[in-house]
């Protein structure tokens, strides 16, 4: 792991404290009191509700990349969802064990926190979905080493290895940096299709599927 990724998570996961933060109180009560945890705004996110219907449409573990302190992958786990979160920085995956230990049991069994690269990771079974919410594929971009695309480019072939047939992934915000094009490349190259949509509920996602056996 670079000096650029440590540096970026450690501060990163400060944010994300305080971003719990908000509402971490609101969040113990009502776990407590068997309500929905999350904030009004959360619960009523378009974000939240897209991401649940996609997992739900697979009915089966959803791997969730660059899940930081587990902001998406608790949220749909609470749901009934099954769910591998993977992040590079452990003190980001401690500040979600933390949050996850204030759900109830049945809940900490369907989120699993794993610490892994999501340009370099494998999987002992393939999944049939995997998503990158929060605009978090783009960091790949800024990372030391290689060319600006190299790591995107190894993200987006761990991505392809991972999914079974016809599996498909979403990565928010695609269009980032100018790289409408560059997914067609990386189609071609990985053996998947996608599609570009605005989802009416926040913004651009793009909804990859793959056709290489």
């Amino acid at each position: 792991m670079d000096t650029l990724l440590n540096a970026y998570s450690q501060e990163r996961v400060e944010f994300i404290r305080g971003w719990w933060g908000m509402y971490f109180k609101e969040i113990e009560e009502n776990v407590n009191a068997g309500k929905f945890p999350f904030h009004k705004s959360e619960r009523d996110s378009g974000e939240f509700l897209f991401y649940l219907n996609a997992s739900r449409s697979v009915g089966e573990i959803v791997l969730e990349l660059a899940c930081g302190a587990g902001r998406m992958s608790i949220a749909l786990g609470h749901a009934g969802i099954r769910v591998i979160g993977l992040d590079a920085s452990l003190p980001m995956l401690s500040y979600g064990h933390k949050i996850l230990s204030l759900f109830p049991e049945d809940v900490q069994k369907r989120v699993r926190f794993v610490q892994g690269d999501m340009c370099n990771f494998a999987l002992r079974k393939p999944v049939r979905l995997i998503i990158i919410p929060f605009n978090s594929f783009w960091y790949n971009f800024y990372r030391m080493g290689g060319s600006p695309r190299t790591h995107a480019d190894s993200c987006v072939r761990c991505i392809i290895d991972a999914l079974e047939f016809e599996g498909r992934f979403i990565v928010d915000a695609p269009n980032h940096n100018n790289c409408g094009y560059w997914w067609y490349e990386m189609a071609e190259k990985y053996g998947f299709r996608f599609v570009i949509s605005d989802d009416k509920y926040f913004h651009t996602v793009l909804i990859g599927e793959k056709t290489s056996r």
